[in-house]
């Protein structure tokens, strides 16, 4: 027979063989057993027995850690006294399930209940006994078969803190070999422990040791919880401050715009009363027009009377020649005056004219000049979007003083044209016989060619500034958006598993260190099945550009379980076939921020709709993971 002492302790729900299990163990019947709703063990006992060609075992029972007739605290009290009934430390605990009861949420309780009163270095000492091993026998099933035929969330996450140690006993067996094979295939798994713990037991020292080293780490834990609120309430002011700066932007900005759109709206006042300016020379100019023509119909009747009267008097004409000779002589000289009088007129009607062709050279010049000082002015404008406040104040007086001169201008203009209105009046009145009207037709025609020309290449230039302005705006709103990256946080995407802190936590963090936007990112704790999709409508992008999609990962230097490749997923609306690879992420372990590509697509008419992308990977069990989460980036 061994010296060795091995100390093993029974935990576990009242009702699933606890007491029945360490009877098996010792040999012999040492602790009460019963099938009852309450349990019969209220105090640790503890029992001696020795193994043959083993050690000696000291058996240990607990109550039950779901006992509701027990008290937390008192629970607390007494199973840490189970430690100090061991001088050595505890080898082994012995976790007791049922198969022939329901796995319920009681077993989850009964492992957080084990890790409150000890901690969490218990579970590397824990070994899942399952009782009722004779009706497996019964129906003529192993363990594995009673997995296979499904395994409960609560039952697989005990198996893995245990680290899979499991065996099943028979208690009611009366086969003494059957009992044997039982008890060595328990002390092997206790065997086992000592391999991986380095043959030391877990002692009330350690225990101790290990509180302290918690409430210590709870303490930190506190600490950067108050720096990390602090810290976020620092940032939600920044963001605060600066919201309200950009505000503040945004309404000079808007008082800006609203003054050049006043200056605008007075150009095109002035623009309408020019119009109208013309207009009214243009009516009274057929009016003048019509008057002229009832005045020659006048002595056309005039002359026909004359003509007649002239027959008439023939007889009378002939006999006063010589009078009619000396009339002709007179109205000769006289139409001599008349001429000269006529070609001094004409003279100065294209006097006139040059001048108002001068003047409307003048006029077209500076108009020419005018539009390309609002060229240059809106190309200022580009480059002195980011001047600060005071130069959008000094702009501000520019364009109001811009404007008075303006309004100056289109004052002088107006009595310009008043002038002008006045120099055309007496034109038409020294226009009296029909060369001077025809003279004065092609003047006009001449005018209306030159103003209507200037008509054309203002409108022609107005268009042309309209269209730049939009080619300008366009291709700025194109620049903002081709630059913009839209982000799908982690909190946004489905993640298989998130909302178990087992598997997953949540961490806050910066988005990136030029940034103070806290964002939070999804920690793997461990999963054996990673699954993070999720969706993005491509109606947000620019058209017809070339965008990709990644994934914002980082892995922490402890992750474990990345040597096989994890598969990424990118489906288009296009119905195209959807694009699929693979990837190794064990190469990023410790590194910093990697943007993992799921695909990439032109934002087509055939591509405007909802695209979905997924990461995932089955049937392994990987840890350290961090996921910020998805973007939807210009590929450049």
């Amino acid at each position: 027979m061994s010296e060795l002492i091995k100390n093993i302790v029974l935990v576990g729900r009242t009702g699933n063989g606890k007491s029945a299990t360490g009877n098996t163990l010792l040999g012999k019947e040492m602790f009460e057993s019963k099938r009852q709703a309450v349990g019969v063990t209220k105090k640790c006992k503890m029992y001696r027995a020795a193994i043959q060609d083993g050690p000696i075992i000291n058996v240990i029972d607990t109550p039950g850690l779901c006992d509701s007739a027990i008290l937390l605290e008192e629970l607390s009290k007494e199973i840490t006294n189970c430690l100090n009934m061991t001088e050595e430390g505890i080898h082994a605990v012995l976790l007791v399930l049922s198969v022939k009861t329901r796995v319920s949420e009681e077993e989850e309780s009964t492992i957080n209940t084990l890790q409150s009163i000890f901690d969490s270095k218990i579970l590397d000492y824990c070994i899942v006994v399952f009782t009722g091993g004779d009706e497996l026998e019964q129906d003529n099933q192993t363990l594995d078969d009673f997995f296979s035929a499904g395994c409960p969330e609560v039952l697989t996450k005990a198996l893995r803190l245990c680290h899979g140690r499991k065996v099943v006993f028979n208690n009611r067996t009366t086969d003494e070999e059957k009992k044997a094979e039982q008890i060595t295939k328990l002390l092997a798994l206790v065997a086992d422990i000592g391999e991986k713990t380095g043959g030391i037991p877990y002692t009330y020292q350690m225990h101790l040791k290990i509180k302290e080293e918690i409430e210590k780490h709870k303490e930190q834990e506190r600490a950067i919880k108050a720096k990390n609120l602090a810290e976020a309430e620092q940032a939600v002011r920044l963001d605060k401050i600066r919201m309200d700066q950009e505000m503040i932007a945004l309404a000079e900005e808007n008082g800006r715009v609203k003054e050049q759109e006043r200056a605008i709206e007075a150009n095109t006042i002035a623009e309408a009363k020019l119009a109208l300016v013309k207009e009214e020379l243009q009516k009274e100019h057929e009016k003048n027009m019509q008057k002229m023509a009832e005045e020659n119909k006048k002595r056309r009747e005039q002359e026909k009377e004359i003509q007649s009267k002239n027959l008439e008097e023939a007889e009378l004409a002939r006999r006063q020649e010589k009078i009619r000779m000396d009339q002709e002589m007179i109205a000769l000289a006289e139409e001599n005056r008349r001429l000269k009088e006529q070609e001094k007129a004409v003279e100065a009607n294209n006097l006139a004219e040059a001048k108002l062709a001068l003047v409307k050279e003048e006029l077209r010049k500076e108009l020419e000049e005018k539009m390309q000082l609002m060229a240059e002015e809106n190309e200022k404008r580009r480059e002195q979007e980011r001047v600060i406040e005071s130069k959008n104040l000094a702009e501000a007086e520019l364009v109001r003083e811009e404007k008075i001169r303006i309004d100056q201008e289109m004052i002088l203009l107006a009595e310009e044209m008043e002038r002008l209105k006045e120099q055309e009046r007496a034109i038409e009145r020294l226009k009296e016989q029909e060369r001077a009207i025809e003279a004065n037709k092609l003047v006009e025609a001449k005018l209306a060619l030159v103003e209507e020309a200037l008509r054309m290449e203002q409108e022609k230039n107005k268009q042309i500034m309209a269209d730049e302005n939009k080619r300008i705006k366009e291709e700025e709103q194109r620049k903002i958006d081709s630059k913009k990256t839209h982000m799908v946080y982690a909190r946004n995407l489905v993640i298989a598993g998130s909302h178990q802190s087992e598997h997953w936590s949540w961490v806050p963090m910066q988005y990136d260190t030029s940034s103070e936007t806290i964002v939070e990112a999804a920690s793997l704790v461990g999963l054996c099945w990673l699954d993070i999709g999720g969706t993005f409508n491509t109606r947000e992008l620019t058209p017809w550009t070339h965008y990709e999609v990644v994934y914002l990962l980082k892995l922490i230097k402890s992750a474990t379980g990345w040597e096989v490749p994890v598969n990424l997923k990118l489906t288009l609306p296009s119905g195209a076939k959807p694009q699929e690879r693979s990837v190794t992420l064990k190469e990023y372990i410790g590194k910093s921020w990697v943007a993992i590509p799921a695909g990439e697509f032109m934002t087509t008419p055939e591509n405007n709709g909802e695209i979905s992308f997924s990461f995932y990977e089955m049937g392994r069990w990987q840890e350290g993971l961090v996921v910020k989460g998805v973007a939807i980036r210009p590929k450049i």
